[in-house]
């Protein structure tokens, strides 16, 4: 499962910021909070 969602992403994700730039930033950055929260944790 988690192979397909990579390659459905490796696909859509560059294009995504030019259909959705606001959606693909609030993403990226979500992400990165997400993962700064997950190495506090450890």
């Amino acid at each position: 499962m988690w192979e397909q969602i990579r390659q459905v992403m490796r696909f859509s994700g560059p294009r995504m910021i030019f259909h959705h730039p606001l959606t693909a930033v609030r993403h990226v950055l979500e992400t990165k909070k997400e993962k700064k929260r997950l190495e506090r944790q450890l």
